[in-house]
């Protein structure tokens, strides 16, 4: 059944890869989709404490999660380090990489606050079309 997946999971946006990367992406929240997160079917045999691995699970609750072949994430990373975990999600605005990676130091609460109201977003990108034609 394993060689079955490897024709169907083929990733929808992006890997993201690696415990801190993957846990930033999560609670970062910057990423318009979340696909599938993909974590090594081993890896809870090997860390009986992950606090890692709770903390990604946690951030994770709304997304699917499958146990997979450290072979299919091997795959999915492109063969780069991964720590046994891998995240499929549509990829960041330029804008926002920095927001990302420094967002899990901040407290949930501020970083909430922090976020554009969407007609802000829309409003932003409207003057920029005007800049460019005016130019």
């Amino acid at each position: 059944s394993t060689h079955a997946c490897f024709r169907v999971m083929r990733l929808q946006g992006e890997a993201v890869f690696g415990l801190a990367p993957v846990l930033a992406a999560l609670r970062a929240n910057r990423r318009a989709r979340l696909h599938a997160l993909f974590v090594d079917e081993r890896r809870r045999q090997q860390h009986k404490d992950d606090s890692a691995l709770d903390a990604i699970a946690l951030a994770a609750a709304r997304v699917p999660v499958h146990r997979v072949d450290r072979a299919l994430l091997n795959q999915l990373a492109g063969n780069r380090p991964h720590q046994g975990v891998v995240l499929d999600c549509s990829p960041l605005q330029p804008q926002d990489w920095q927001r990302e990676y420094f967002a899990p130091q901040q407290k949930t609460e501020q970083h909430q606050h922090q976020h554009k109201h969407p007609t802000q977003h829309h409003h932003d990108h409207h003057q920029n079309q005007q800049q460019q034609q005016q130019q």
